[in-house]
């Protein structure tokens, strides 16, 4: 319902006399209720001279927290106070005063706070906002009969925020019919929040840029059904800083940078992306992740060190998160068009700082205003088919630099393969004139380097794994498989000790951490130790622990394994841990019930592992 419509039913509501129920204001959380009412609903309450009081019920777990603040609000004279009074009396009045009577009934414990003081209230002219019901933290019954007393019996007009779907339905249906008179379904409406924060912004320049992009804005909002206008405000706020960067740039890099920054703003505010993510970006960086083999309309030649894919059954599996953010965000190919993963910005939105240099430079690097450092430049043009363009002297110049840059392990380490590939060419047709076992020292010693700077590829190290057999790799691609296999196992020693961590945590997604850990090689928990793990794991608490097995099934059900031997001891000894701590001692449901679903989990995991053992040999 719109926003209007809203209004044009609470000014009814008002206008009526002895009014006994209370209107609830439903929609989800942060779609704008408490703007609704503080923006809109308050100020037409004030236009018809009522006093309006807003009470947020989150964590309140006592009818008489609620009375307190009510007396603090709700005395003509209170604002005239001294505050040590005003605390004392709070404090009174908490500690077991019969409020309800005494606030709105002017009891004798009331007189006795205020003797001396003209008291003279007046409930009929004050207006209630409660909001969060969803959120109080004692039982609804009191609070909705403690609002039921309010409307029914000194008919105060009162407004509840709350997302009615949140609302434990049993009890609440039983009470809603007698407290609430209309329910008011709410949504966010980006129009008008867009409109107050340009209002609201002494930046004019930016007013403008934002008005000329309205309808981009909005639509990708309501294209995601955002309900959030939290999410909404912090994506403006992004903008206000990022959108002078980009003011001579051309339509399509601006539209890229709007998609961009509101996508990485929602997925931080959604809770799936957070600071320890500016390091491991779940494969969101990657382009080559949101194309498909059926995108491509050419195979790229093996030469230019990427090989065509052959095509490869996949068995059902539980989506990792950049496949959930490519259905989400990328499902067509004009999202896929507009994506354009910015390092500068996917910082800035996590972290809160911009690093204006980083950004100013990926600008001027798509617009052909930036260079390439020498090393990159000889590499773009030395690789692949581009050397055929070169003159001689060209080529020469770009294959000694690029030479003597990989000798002093100036490119990632996945970039050797290619290197090689290209240099080895070289050799061939006679524009080289080193022998290979050369080359091949040479690279190396490189490499060695280059590992220290280099991030762990699991993409890049799947085209040699998956194009070649093992007996076929070239000595280089033995030395990359090396030092990938070395730095992965000591990232996965690290991860491993995290295990504790994370199962223990409260709705924490197990299930999440495992998808971003373990990728094709499954080897997590070669590195933990089962021992500890097991001690762990009977301590926690029912919820943690049925979200573990859980996960663990989901990750496990999948029929191929790499390296299925790795893991195997650990799950066969947590399997014996478990079965002899069910046999030694007495567990009441549901732990026990958990734990034996579990057991069956783990059995099942165990002969999956046995097969791809068996199919190995």
């Amino acid at each position: 319902m719109e926003s209007k419509k809203i209004e044009s039913i609470f000014i009814d509501y008002l206008n009526k006399e002895n009014t006994n129920y209370a209107l609830l204001i439903s929609g989800k959380w942060g779609s704008g209720k408490t703007y609704l009412w503080k923006n809109i609903l308050e100020k037409k309450a004030n236009e018809k001279e009522f006093k309006s009081i807003y009470i947020s019920l989150n964590g309140i777990s006592d009818t008489r927290e609620i009375e307190g603040i009510l007396l603090s609000k709700v005395l003509p004279f209170s604002d005239k106070l001294e505050n040590e009074f005003i605390k004392n009396s709070l404090k009174f009045l908490r500690n077991g005063v019969n409020t309800i009577g005494n606030i709105f009934g002017g009891g004798t414990q009331l007189a006795d706070l205020t003797r001396g003081i003209d008291l003279n209230l007046d409930l009929s002219s004050i207006v209630l906002c409660f909001d969060d019901l969803e959120r109080c933290q004692m039982p609804l019954k009191e609070v909705l009969g403690l609002i039921n007393d309010y409307t029914e019996h000194k008919n105060l007009k009162v407004i509840i925020c709350a997302d009615e779907a949140e609302i434990k339905k049993k009890e609440y249906n039983k009470i809603k019919e007698k407290v609430i008179g209309r329910v008011l379904k709410y949504t966010a409406n980006y129009n008008e929040l867009f409109e107050s924060y340009i209002s609201n912004s002494s930046d004019k320049e930016f007013s403008e840029f934002l008005n000329k992009k309205k309808n981009i804005i909005i639509s990708f909002f309501e294209k995601h059904d955002i309900q959030n206008l939290r999410t909404f405000g912090f994506y403006l706020e992004n903008l206000s800083l990022l959108y002078k960067y980009y003011i001579e740039e051309n339509e399509t890099e601006v539209n890229r940078m709007l998609f961009f920054t509101a996508i990485i703003s929602n997925e931080l505010k959604r809770g799936k992306l957070n600071v320890s993510n500016l390091n491991d970006k779940k494969g969101i960086d990657d382009f080559m992740r949101f194309i498909s083999l059926s995108d491509l309309n050419t195979n790229v030649n093996g030469f230019l060190g990427i090989h065509s894919a052959q095509t490869k059954a996949k068995e059902k599996k539980k989506k990792s998160y950049n496949e959930k953010f490519t259905d989400k965000y990328l499902s067509n190919q004009n999202d896929k068009d507009k994506y354009l993963f910015s390092e500068a910005i996917y910082e800035f939105v996590l972290s809160g700082y911009l690093d204006t240099d980083k950004l100013k430079n990926e600008i001027d690097s798509r617009n052909g205003k930036a260079k390439d450092s020498e090393e990159i430049e000889a590499y773009n043009n030395f690789t692949g088919y581009n050397f055929r363009i070169l003159e001689n002297n060209e080529l020469d110049a770009y294959i000694s630099k690029v030479l003597m840059f990989s000798e002093q392990g100036k490119y990632n380490m996945y970039s050797y393969q290619t290197i090689f590939n290209n240099l080895s060419y070289q050799i061939k047709i006679g524009s080289l004139e080193i022998e290979e076992k050369e080359l091949i020292t040479r690279l190396k010693k490189g490499l060695d380097i280059a590992k220290n700077t280099s991030d762990i590829d699991v993409r890049q190290i799947s085209h040699i794994r998956h194009f070649k057999n093992s007996e076929d790799y070239n000595e280089i691609e033995k030395r990359i498989l090396e030092l990938h296999n070395e730095k992965s196992e000591n990232e996965k020693k690290s991860k491993a000790n995290q295990i504790f961590e994370v199962i223990s945590k409260d709705l924490v997604e197990v299930d999440d951490f495992f998808n971003e850990v373990l990728n094709s090689e499954n080897t997590l928990f070669e590195f933990v130790d089962s021992n500890n793990f097991f001690n762990e794991l009977i301590q926690l608490r029912n919820k943690n622990l049925l979200v573990f097995s859980n996960a663990l099934f989901d990750t496990y059900k999948k029929q191929f394994f790499e390296f299925p031997e790795k893991a195997l001891p650990f799950f066969k000894r947590l399997h014996e841990l478990i079965t002899i701590h069910l046999r030694n001692n007495v567990i009441r449901n549901p732990k026990k019930v958990i734990l034996e679903e579990l057991l069956i989990r783990i059995d099942e995991i165990i002969k999956r592992f046995d097969e791809a053992i068996a199919r190995k040999r």
